[in-house]
């Protein structure tokens, strides 16, 4: 059951470092592009959505899923484009 989760853990903390504020972003980007990627139930409802949105998370959960940490973006860039994205589609 552990190793169902493994795919959600960051590349450096499964090299033996310390979980810090980036190897969360890797997990969030890794649930990000589950939630993208899933159920038809979803699918369903992301295909009623803009294709430039689904495009753009796409693109923000890769971001958050590279393997060098310092490559991700940090938590408030994801906030912000979360949130501009959000004002895009009212």
């Amino acid at each position: 059951v552990a190793s169902q989760g493994a795919g959600f853990v960051a590349p450096e903390v499964k090299d033996g470092k310390v979980s810090t504020m980036s190897s969360d972003i890797f997990s969030a980007g890794k649930i990000m592009e589950e939630l993208l990627n899933l159920s038809e139930g979803f699918r369903e409802t992301f295909e009623k959505e803009p294709k430039f949105m689904v495009r753009k998370l796409r693109g923000l959960a890769t971001a958050m899923c590279s393997h060098l940490p310092a490559t991700r973006p940090n938590a408030l860039r994801v906030c912000q484009k979360l949130e501009t994205l959000g004002e895009s589609i009212k």
